[in-house]
């Protein structure tokens, strides 16, 4: 887009003919420091984000070496700013815009390009599957012998935040207390995880799935996340666990889409 520059005392005008082939007139002024109070005129309404995208040319012509920032904005009346009209007759869209000029182009940094995730190697993920089920069964039989401290030592600095040890061990003990030692536990499904979108930490993240069956048919779904950080072979924390149980007392004869609903909302194996 080329500008048609128009001399009119302080107020100089930019020539713009958007993409719907109808022309438009914008006039700016230049405030304090590297302040500007641009007008937009045009012969059709526009959104403010339409009004805003014919601006950003000019006003980075403006600013020069500097970034153009976008501030209040309101509409006015077609006189209100210069006295100017578009080809003669009043324009039925005027908006006011402020920019403020700021930085400087060449002191913006520039992004740094995101780094390559690594892959596993088949033999890697085999190995990471076969640790992570073996360090949730470890977990799992700390937690029901009453080996807490083992279990907590398991845990990684945001799950020992949530609580201080003597709160968490309460919290455990009551629940073990309560359904017991398992009968019969099925690791079903671990999956494996490098970089886990939304997580901050780097590394690999390994999520064991099972479910534990206790005395009278209480039935316990639930999951361990485990994370190794980058380059560590052997540092594995519990980043997040979660469970859900079936009471004991649920009749055996309830539809089987019904049972299916429970166990799927459980997190149980389909």
């Amino acid at each position: 887009m080329t500008p048609r520059f128009l001399a009119a005392l302080s107020v100089i005008s930019f020539f713009l003919l958007p993409s719907h082939g109808l022309a438009a007139d914008l006039v700016y002024k230049k405030l304090a420091g590297h302040d500007y109070e641009l007008v937009l005129s045009n012969d059709v309404s526009l959104t403010v984000e339409q009004a805003q995208a014919m601006m950003q040319d000019p006003a980075a012509t403006l600013c020069g070496n500097r970034k153009p920032k976008f501030g209040r904005y309101a509409f006015q009346d077609t006189d209100a700013f210069s006295g100017q009209k578009s080809y003669g007759k009043a324009a039925p869209f005027n908006m006011l815009q402020m920019i403020n000029c700021v930085g400087d182009v060449a002191d913006t940094p520039v992004r740094p390009k995101a780094e390559p995730v690594s892959r596993l190697s088949d033999d890697d993920e085999v190995r990471l599957r076969i640790e992570a089920r073996k360090l949730t069964t470890m977990y799992l039989t700390a937690l029901e012998n009453a080996h807490y401290e083992t279990a907590y030592s398991m845990l990684g600095d945001g799950l020992k935040e949530e609580g201080n040890y003597a709160a968490w061990q309460a919290r455990v003990s009551a629940y073990q207390a309560q359904v017991g030692k398992a009968v019969e536990r099925d690791l079903w499904r671990v999956t494996v995880t490098e970089r886990l979108p939304a997580s901050a930490l780097r590394g690999v993240h390994m999520t064991v799935e099972y479910e534990s069956k206790y005395g009278e048919g209480l039935v316990t779904c639930g999951f361990v996340t485990w994370f190794l950080p980058a380059g560590s072979k052997s540092n594995f924390t519990i980043v997040r666990e979660g469970y859900g149980n079936t009471p004991g007392d649920v009749p055996t004869n309830i539809p089987a889409a019904e049972q299916a609903k429970l166990r799927k909302m459980l997190g149980c194996k389909g």
